[in-house]
């Protein structure tokens, strides 16, 4: 029994990992609309597409099986809403960023010494209340409007799952490409108005407190300021690339 025990911690390994993926939508819904005094169309997707530089460490009990702990920074890709009627052309567009915690099993085939190896990850999103971004501009003749909305979510949960080849270049260091499929959504916890002119001349002062900022909330009273509560989409599926730093037993 010993001698099976000294053999598991031999092949036993510490890791840290760096990389970078591109994140396109998934799970699509509505997200933005283009309205003209003759059309509407829809533009679907999730906010849940942009770029995701991931940093993150993990141990692997055996050559075979593991846990890592990531985290990534989604730089969302913007969504664009236009309006134009009765001479007014308004323009609305809304990424969104934010820091997302990643716990997961690692599954990999082979032994340590191989050069290329595939490996599986599986595991939960937790996303730490992710910032949406809104900026707005109005154009109707010579007056032009522009507002800024920034919008907190809640913490939420989701899925995250990955299938991969690593490739070995020396005793510490590899590289490592995968295909990263992740399944999530974040609730509003609040709005506020951030920024507002008119022709250039600042106005946020002039706005009425009770409409600049307010909740987001599972119930309203008829005379609550508050709004009720909605979810926006954060799935996506991608592709990732980056290199692995291994210390420890080889």
């Amino acid at each position: 029994m010993m001698a099976v025990v000294l053999a598991a911690s031999a092949q036993a390994q510490f890791y840290a990992k760096i990389g970078v993926g591109v994140n396109m939508p998934a799970a699509n819904t509505v997200v933005a609309k283009k309205t003209t005094a003759t059309d509407q169309e829809v533009v679907k997707g999730s906010f849940g597409k942009g770029i995701s530089p991931v940093l993150g460490i993990g141990y692997m009990f055996n050559p075979n099986v593991g846990v890592e702990v990531a985290a990534s920074y989604l730089l969302g890709g913007k969504y664009e809403s236009t309006s134009t009627l009765q001479g007014t052309t308004t323009t609305t567009d809304m990424k969104a960023n934010g820091i997302t915690v990643l716990p997961a099993v690692v599954l990999k085939t082979g032994d340590n010494d191989k050069k290329i190896r595939l490996y599986s990850r599986a595991g939960l999103m937790v996303n730490l209340g992710p910032k949406f971004t809104q900026n707005m501009k109005s154009v109707s003749g010579t007056i032009t409007s522009e507002q800024t909305t920034e919008y907190k979510s809640n913490l939420s949960l989701g899925y995250t799952g990955a299938l991969g080849v690593s490739f070995r270049l020396n005793k510490m260091i590899g590289i490592w490409v995968e295909a990263v499929g992740n399944s999530t959504s974040s609730w509003l916890k609040s709005g506020e108005i951030t920024a507002s002119s008119v022709n250039g001349v600042d106005n946020l002062s002039a706005i009425p407190a009770i409409t600049k900022s307010w909740d987001y909330t599972d119930k309203l009273s008829t005379t609550s300021s508050d709004r009720l509560a909605y979810s926006e989409p954060m799935s996506s599926i991608g592709l990732a690339i980056g290199a692995t730093f291994t210390f420890g037993n080889k």
